[in-house]
C-alpha cells in the first residue's frame, strides 16, 4: 500500500476524478495512510464496491436497459447475465472489500468504519431488471456479513435511494437525498460515539506501507492494465473486448494519477525555489 498524498476533500462524494486532477496547494504534505495511522479515533465512510461490482459484470446502470432490449443482436447483456450467475464475480468484489477493511484496521485498529450499502436506481426497478435487483440484494447481504465480522457499521441506503432517486436518467440520489444520507451517517456516528460506545474487539496485524505516493498507485494501476491486456489475449469474442475495455479504464486511471504526480512535482519545485 502506498502512503498516498491527496486532498482531504477527496471524501466529497462524486468528485474524486476532479479533485485528483486538480490538486490544491499543500496537498503534497498530506499523507492519508500515515494520517490514518496517527489518528486517535478516525472515522471512515466507506462507499466503494458498487462501481467495482458493475465493472465485474461488464455493464453499468446507464447501459444495461439498452443492452437488455438489444440482447438478441448484441452479446453485452448475455455476457452480463453470465457474470452475474457466476458466484465468483460477487466473491471477487467482496474479497476486495474485506481486504480493505482488514488493511484499514491493521493500520489503525481504532478506526470507526461506516460502510454504505447500495440501492437499486429507479431506472432499474422494472421487471426486466430483476436480475440486477437480486444482485444488489446479494451484495448488501454480503456487505452486512462482512460488517459484522469486522465490527463495521453498515448503513442501509435502500430506503433513501427509493425516496430520492426517481429519475430515469440519473442513478444518483438528489440533493435532498444527500442530506438524508448525511443525517443517517451522523446518527450512526452519534450512536457509536455517545450512546452505544464500541470497543476495540480484535487486534490486527501490523501493516507495512511505502511512501511512493501517487507513483506507487501508478505502478499498481499500470500492472493491472498489463495483466488485463494479457488476459484479454487469451479470450475470444465479447469477453476479450470487455477485458480490453477494462484495460483501457486502467489506462485512464493511470492518466489521472499521472496528472496528480505532475502537478504535485511542479508545485514542490515551486515551494523549494521560494
Amino acid at each position: 500500500m502506498s502512503n498516498y498524498h491527496l486532498p482531504k476533500i477527496l471524501s466529497n462524494v462524486g468528485y474524486m476524478y476532479k479533485v485528483c486532477a486538480l490538486p490544491k496547494e499543500g496537498d503534497a504534505k498530506i499523507f492519508l495512510t500515515s494520517t490514518l495511522e496517527d489518528a486517535k479515533e478516525p472515522i471512515i465512510i466507506y462507499s466503494s464496491g458498487g462501481n467495482n461490482l458493475m465493472r465485474e459484470v461488464g455493464s453499468n446502470p446507464y447501459a444495461i436497459n439498452r443492452d437488455y432490449k438489444r440482447r438478441d443482436i448484441r452479446p453485452n447483456y448475455n455476457y452480463t447475465l453470465g457474470k452475474i450467475n457466476d458466484k465468483r464475480t460477487l466473491n471477487k468484489v467482496m474479497l476486495g472489500i474485506e481486504r480493505n477493511f482488514y488493511n484499514i484496521l491493521s493500520i489503525n485498529s481504532s478506526s470507526d468504519i461506516y460502510a454504505l450499502g447500495i440501492y437499486v436506481p429507479y431506472k432499474l426497478t422494472n421487471e426486466e431488471m430483476k436480475i440486477i435487483q437480486e444482485l444488489v440484494l446479494k451484495y448488501n447481504d454480503h456487505l452486512i456479513s462482512l460488517s459484522e465480522k469486522y465490527h463495521v457499521t453498515y448503513i442501509d441506503t435502500c430506503l433513501i435511494g427509493n425516496m430520492y432517486n426517481r429519475s430515469k436518467t440519473n442513478i444518483h440520489i438528489n440533493s435532498k437525498g444527500q442530506i438524508a444520507l448525511a443525517l443517517e451517517i451522523l446518527n450512526a456516528i452519534y450512536n457509536n460515539k455517545f450512546v452505544d460506545i464500541k470497543d476495540n474487539i480484535k487486534e490486527y496485524s501490523s501493516f507495512d506501507y511505502n511512501s511512493k505516493g501517487s507513483v506507487g498507485i501508478m505502478d499498481k494501476t499500470l500492472k493491472d492494465m498489463k495483466e488485463t491486456k494479457n488476459l484479454a489475449l487469451m479470450k475470444e469474442g465479447y469477453e476479450r473486448k470487455r477485458l480490453e475495455e477494462i484495460a483501457d479504464e486502467h489506462r485512464c486511471e493511470y492518466a489521472v494519477f499521472d496528472e496528480v504526480q505532475k502537478t504535485l512535482t511542479k508545485r514542490k519545485k515551486r515551494y523549494t525555489s521560494n
